[in-house]
């Protein structure tokens, strides 16, 4: 996702992969480890690659951990390396979908094709996950969405209220930017747009 941006930088090399949009988002400039670190001092390790390579981007920068590849003493061992923890997320993978529990609320779904839209998209995220309107500037336009990118804002009476999208990349599908408008929690908005992106990114060739 981040290699369509205009400034992307993805570098995969010495036990870690950074992908650098160059933008002031964070989420959009991102290292990782690319490999399960055995004990603290691997661990170390990576965090210096990382510390090193935020000095290229002008911009802020995260650092993702997956918790079953690093030691138990990570979190000691990355405030110790300069390191702060920003958010907690929860990654998921499955093979299928399991069949909804409930109706889906009504919404009319866009699919992101112009400005206006990428627009919505955006400032949905901003504000469900709290964060600056003017941070999601840089994607604000159609940078991200190809023929093979679905992302869908779904409105409710008129109003942009929730987002998703879907990536098919390598045989799967990577699904992000699923947010819902704080006023609209609890409608079930959320995984009727994403499933909306799914079920239209699955027939993608």
């Amino acid at each position: 996702m981040v290699g369509r941006l205009p400034h992307a930088v993805i570098e995969q090399a010495n036990g870690v992969a950074t992908m650098f949009a160059h933008v002031p988002l964070p989420f959009l400039n991102l290292s990782m480890p690319d490999c399960p670190l055995a004990n603290a001092e691997a661990l170390r390790g990576a965090l210096g690659v990382v510390r090193e390579r935020a000095k290229s981007c002008e911009h802020g920068s995260l650092l993702a951990l997956c918790e079953p590849w690093v030691p138990a003493e990570w979190e000691q061992v990355a405030l110790e390396e300069g390191f702060g923890m920003a958010l907690n997320m929860t990654g998921m993978a499955a093979d299928h979908l399991l069949q909804p529990r409930r109706a889906f609320p009504e919404l009319e779904y866009r699919r992101v094709s112009d400005e206006t839209t990428a627009r919505d998209l955006a400032i949905i995220n901003a504000q469900a996950y709290g964060i600056p309107s003017e941070l999601f500037e840089c994607m604000c336009n159609l940078h991200l969405w190809h023929a093979d990118s679905f992302g869908y804002v779904g409105y409710a009476g008129g109003k942009a209220v929730t987002s998703a999208a879907a990536f098919p990349v390598c045989g799967t599908m990577y699904i992000a930017l699923v947010a819902t408008v704080p006023e609209a929690h609890g409608k079930g908005y959320a995984e009727a747009v994403m499933r909306h992106a799914i079920e239209q990114a699955k027939f993608f060739r």
